[in-house]
């Protein structure tokens, strides 16, 4: 199993703005991510062999709650609308702040080093961070995506996840506060 904790595992996530307390695994195999999965509660086997993981509260995609900083280097290339809705980069910084607090605090967060896509010149090497077994699971079986080792460091795009929400809408102004009645 490739576990790694202390220093080194430190290391490998400071540049990502990680300084993980907890125990660190790092590219585990499809097999090893469902044992995790099951064996933590936040996931099931399902009828035929398939991962029902567990996402609490918060179910489904929830396509209102993406939010891109709108700077000179994305503001032609996005399509900007319902879906792809711009934040300024002071409310970005905060909710990023909070994913890594949380994150950090985590008792274990499950790391894949992944390049996304089998072309050389386009793909992108991708490393995924999470507390949870099955996100990692998720996008290794359901994604064109092949792990390796060998990627540069540089040049390493990182997608940090928690499927616990880190913060609220409404305390990062992502969300205007809805009205209550009294």
């Amino acid at each position: 199993m490739a576990t790694e904790v202390g220093e080194r595992a430190a290391a490998l996530l400071e540049a990502n703005g990680l300084a993980p307390t907890g125990t660190v695994f790092w590219d585990l195999s499809t097999e090893v991510l469902y044992e995790h999965a099951i064996k933590n509660g936040s996931a099931r086997l399902a009828h035929g062999g398939a991962l029902a993981v567990t996402t609490g509260v918060h179910t489904g995609r929830s396509p209102k709650d993406k939010f891109i900083v709108k700077e000179p280097g994305s503001e032609a290339r996005v399509g900007w609308g319902p879906v792809n809705q711009s934040i300024d980069i002071e409310p970005a910084a905060k909710l990023g702040a909070d994913l890594r607090a949380h994150l950090n605090a985590a008792p274990q967060l499950y790391v894949l080093n992944a390049r996304v896509g089998s072309d050389p010149t386009h793909g992108i090497n991708l490393r995924l961070v999470s507390e949870s077994a099955g996100m990692p699971c998720l996008r290794r079986v359901c994604s064109s995506i092949s792990p390796t080792r060998s990627a540069p460091a540089s040049g390493r795009r990182t997608a940090s996840s928690s499927m616990r929400r880190a913060s609220t809408p409404t305390r990062r102004s992502t969300r205007p506060a809805r009205a209550t009645s009294s």
